[in-house]
């Protein structure tokens, strides 16, 4: 008998016969183990994947609000170049359509 067969005999209380269940249950769980890291990993590369999405998508809202500010401010200049050219044409009709309201 091998030293580690006479320590198993020894300290484990003739639990000998228990060593093939162990092995199973160590080839078990190590089968386990590797699946859950492969799931870690998938569930990794989900949360860069939907990193890169987050970023994209406040790039693409930043564009927005730039672009709508930009179009907000060519329109308030429009109606006020509008406002300010009926006022040179026609001042008094503005005038008096000002004191009726």
């Amino acid at each position: 008998m091998c030293d580690l067969a006479v320590f198993c005999l020894l300290c484990c209380n003739n639990s000998w016969f228990y060593f093939p269940k162990l092995k199973l249950e160590e080839e078990s769980l190590q089968d386990e183990l590797s699946q859950l890291q492969k799931k870690e990993q998938a569930a990794k590369e989900a949360v860069a994947k939907q990193e890169k999405e987050k970023e994209r998508i406040a790039a693409e809202e930043e564009r927005y609000w730039r672009e709508y500010t930009r179009y907000r401010r060519d329109l308030l200049l429009a109606e006020d170049q509008y406002r300010r050219s009926v006022f040179l044409c026609y001042p008094s009709r503005i005038c008096a359509n000002n004191l009726m309201e």
